[in-house]
């Protein structure tokens, strides 16, 4: 019994790392499809899928949808617009703290 407890706690372990790394992988890809470079998302996605939830990220995704524009043409005035429509500091918080600890990544 000890034996089959752990394959499945092996497995739930698993399977948990695996949704994490595609929760990641996902934030990565909008990251750099929305212009930001490849070091730099990849720094801030890890920040980012540990810190938000599923509904934060789409709260996100959404407010990014509402500036949908070629790169360069979103003014910072646009984006911080954006994010205050989503109305959770968590994610203003997150967003921050990523941005500040993987500005070096440019």
């Amino acid at each position: 019994m000890a034996i089959a407890w752990r394959n499945g706690a092996v497995a739930a372990v698993l399977l948990l790392a695996g949704c994490a790394v595609s929760k990641e992988a996902r934030i990565r890809a909008a990251l750099t499809d929305a212009g930001v470079p490849k070091p730099m998302a990849l720094c801030m996605a890890d920040i980012m899928a540990d810190d938000l939830t599923v509904e934060q990220l789409r709260a996100m995704a959404d407010a990014a949808a509402m500036t949908k524009r070629p790169a360069g043409e979103v003014t910072l005035d646009q984006a911080l617009k954006a994010l205050r429509a989503v109305g959770d500091p968590a994610v203003i918080g997150t967003l921050a703290l990523a941005t500040t600890r993987c500005v070096d990544k440019l």
